[in-house]
């Protein structure tokens, strides 16, 4: 008997261990082994820390965003004529007020995430030297792959159109002066390759990569499309995420990613810059030139990769692990606090897509 009566208890004992290789198939489908459980644990716990460190990016974001008003009258960036009902506001200095918040709140969660980890910090951020060469290469490879999906995205506005079918894009204001543009280029350009290249492929490609560098790849770019908060931007950005966490695993550095997501981003602020200071046809005309060049140059530096030496293409899988990797994506997706984070993120998006973000 599996069990013993003890002063009125019943003792557990487990069933006895499998007696034959069918029984022993039944027995692991049914009861994980030690192992299996070991992994999950630690996966739901590291799901859990980057859960939370998303929450609360948003959170004080939040909560800096719903006091900006009085935050920007109070240093003179903002006045009000409360008879009139109207506002005047310093756009430049609004811009450079919303970089710092942005910088701040996303920063400081992200620090601490890598803090609280067991991973060391030059770890979590490798900056191992690549060479010009091979830099020159991935990058305009990656500004081209920026380059192919802005055309698909573009094609697949227009379609929604002709459908009838309109999908919001971001809208901001914008000031055509010198100080107005440069502090654009860093809103828009220099502080997102830094700030999200360390918090996606830094801190949590980093800490998810002791279970595999193809979880770790597929995890970070999910998380990072789904912060973009748009339709048309989040598939983007699933692909890139994909792209250059692949680029950081297989040159183990940080810098071909960031220059990757400075020049996309930078060509975005240039060509919105250039669309306000020329006529129409003559934008149209450079944004499809510059658009198709940089994405024929792109495919050739691809295929110059892929006959490298040592291809840059591929990379083995350097972590052992127990579970499959569906597993373990989906143990990592069904953790509760990452649970909660979907839900807040999946309410931006839908509100994104409404317009009112």
């Amino acid at each position: 008997m599996n069990c013993k009566t003890l002063r009125g208890a019943i003792m557990y004992y487990p069933p006895y261990p499998p007696r034959s290789q069918q029984d022993l198939r039944n027995y692991h489908q049914f009861v994980p082994s030690y192992e299996e459980y070991e992994e999950k644990n630690q996966i739901r716990r590291q799901a859990n820390k980057i859960g939370l460190t998303m929450v609360g990016n948003r959170f004080f974001y939040l909560i800096f965003s719903l006091f900006s008003s009085f935050f920007l009258l109070l240093i003179g960036l903002m006045s009000v004529d409360y008879y009139s009902g109207t506002y005047e506001y310093d756009l430049t200095g609004m811009t450079l007020f919303s970089m710092i918040i942005y910088s701040v709140c996303f920063f400081f969660p992200f620090l601490i995430l890598a803090k609280a980890g067991d991973e060391s910090i030059s770890n979590l951020l490798p900056f191992e030297k690549v060479g010009g060469r091979v830099t020159a290469l991935l990058v305009l490879a990656g500004v081209g792959i920026c380059m192919s999906l802005n055309i698909q995205t573009s094609m697949m506005l227009t379609i929604g159109e002709i459908v009838g079918i309109h999908i919001p894009l971001p809208e901001s204001p914008y000031e055509n002066t010198v100080s107005y543009i440069i502090v654009s280029v860093l809103t828009t350009a220099l502080l997102p390759a830094l700030l999200e290249e360390f918090a996606f492929r830094g801190v949590i490609l980093g800490s998810l990569r002791r279970f595999g560098d193809g979880f770790a790849v597929i995890i970070s770019a999910m998380l990072f499309g789904i912060t973009h908060f748009y339709i048309t931007q989040i598939p983007m950005a699933f692909i890139l995420g994909l792209v250059m966490g692949f680029i950081v695993v297989k040159t183990n550095s940080l810098l071909p990613g960031i220059l990757i997501h400075f020049f996309n981003n930078f060509f975005a602020a240039g060509i919105d810059a250039l669309s306000h200071n020329i006529s129409p046809k003559l934008y149209i005309l450079i944004f499809y030139v510059a658009t198709y060049l940089l994405l024929g140059i792109g495919i050739l530096c691809v295929l110059k990769l892929s006959k490298s030496k040592n291809s840059l293409i591929s990379f083995p899988e350097r972590a052992k692990c127990v579970l499959p990797l569906k597993k373990r994506v989906a143990v990592f997706c069904s953790s509760g606090v990452m649970i909660s984070a979907f839900v807040l993120f999946g309410i931006c998006i839908l509100l994104g897509s409404l317009g009112v973000l």
